[in-house]
């Protein structure tokens, strides 16, 4: 499948003055942003909160697998990718190429950004964590 060019980008919260240095504009994906952020939010593409609670101290506690399998079944397959492109640019008035998705984790950190960054692979979407 070839991919279309688009260099959508993923990252976190953490480094989020040197993207917009790199002039990226912010669109943060995570379920709660933190205080000090007043960048746009796409809640579509959050986890629900009972899943990462769940995940992080419940019954499914670092339980990778069924995190992604809900995610993508319950979130992602639902949407559609193309029209989720299409509304993150109209949020932010920008193109693709511009926006940058963010939430907290670490790069290599196991977080639903990394699926979500997938999920627009498949769907022909470029999209690479900008370290």
């Amino acid at each position: 499948m070839p991919y279309i060019v688009s260099n959508m980008k993923t990252g976190y919260f953490a480094r989020l003055k040197a993207y917009t240095d790199a002039g990226y504009v912010p669109v943060s994906i995570a379920l709660k942003t933190p205080d000090w952020y007043n960048g746009y939010i796409y809640k579509k593409l959050s986890p629900p909160w009972w899943l990462l609670t769940d995940f992080k101290n419940g019954s499914h506690k670092d339980d990778t697998e069924f995190y992604t399998k809900y995610f993508n079944t319950e979130i992602l397959d639902k949407l559609k990718a193309n029209v989720v492109i299409k509304e993150l640019e109209a949020l932010t008035n920008e193109t693709r190429n511009n926006i940058i998705l963010l939430c907290y984790e670490k790069p290599g950190t196991f977080c639903h950004r990394h699926l979500v960054s997938k999920w627009l692979r498949h769907n022909d979407i470029h999209c690479i964590e900008c370290i």
